[in-house]
């Protein structure tokens, strides 16, 4: 971890987005959907397994739904599942990770419009 910055921020790093069908909350999700449809349609088939594959589906969708909330819950979630660090030319936003207080560290996502 790199020294603090200044007496409010303890570091900052460098991020540049991903397109959407590359987030993290998206390409994982989409390709258990299409294993979730072999799996009820061809191996197990729909009409005998109906409540499993249900079951299963919504299993998933929970899955899908925690982890699109948790970018809303913390910067760090949301710029590793919707970014990647990059050097200074390709800079698209910043996060800054303060400096922590009673145990509570809310980052800040600062987009920068160039």
């Amino acid at each position: 971890m790199a020294a603090s910055v200044d007496s409010n921020v303890q570091f900052i790093t460098l991020h540049t987005p991903l397109p959407l069908a590359f987030h993290g909350y998206v390409w994982p999700f989409m390709i258990l959907y299409s294993i979730w449809v072999y799996g009820a349609v061809f191996v197990y088939g729909i009409e005998e397994y109906v409540e499993a594959a249900f079951i299963v589906l919504a299993a998933i969708g929970v899955l899908q739904a925690l982890v699109s909330l948790s970018c809303y819950w913390s910067v760090h979630v949301y710029s590793t599942l919707t970014s990647r660090k990059v050097c200074e030319r390709k800079l698209r936003f910043i996060v800054e990770t303060p400096i922590t207080y009673v145990r509570v560290c809310i980052g800040t996502l600062l987009l920068l419009h160039c």
